[in-house]
């Protein structure tokens, strides 16, 4: 009988290799993943500030994870106007690369930064760790 043999894994290193850009063609555009909201659906930014829904279809449901700040390839419906198809994901590697070729604008190069227009929104919380639970006054109606 053998005894227990460690199979060698293989390197995160080995595995890495360059694969060819997808670009957009006729009824695809590129987009800005915003929000994240289950049941494969993800809201998606596009660079004329455009928030439309889309959806991830089965061959990349996992396979492929997106995030917010992830740059895609969508298509549009035909049928449906206010839904997309996803097509396509790109790398980290790969954002640059469209950006040097002006296939997206800049704002897509931020990973966290989504261009909304509810950014001048500011809420402020203030807290007195010294305030006891009595000094604090609640009007109820």
């Amino acid at each position: 009988m053998p005894k227990n043999q460690k199979k060698k894994k293989k390197s995160s290193s080995e595995t890495i290799s360059k694969r060819e850009l997808i670009l957009a063609e006729d009824m695809q555009f590129y987009a800005k993943v915003t929000k994240l909201l289950g049941d494969c659906r993800i809201m998606v930014l596009f660079s004329d500030s455009t928030e439309i829904m889309g959806v991830i279809p089965g061959r990349m449901r996992k396979r492929v994870w997106m995030s917010i700040g992830d740059v895609v390839l969508v298509s549009k419906r035909e049928f449906q106007e206010d839904r997309v198809d996803i097509i396509h994901k790109y790398t980290q590697d790969e954002i640059p690369r469209l950006h040097k070729m002006e296939e997206i604008p800049s704002f897509f190069m931020d990973k966290e930064a989504t261009h909304d227009i509810n950014d001048d929104i500011n809420l402020e919380f203030k807290f007195d760790i010294n305030s006891s639970y009595e000094d604090i006054n609640i009007d109820l109606l």
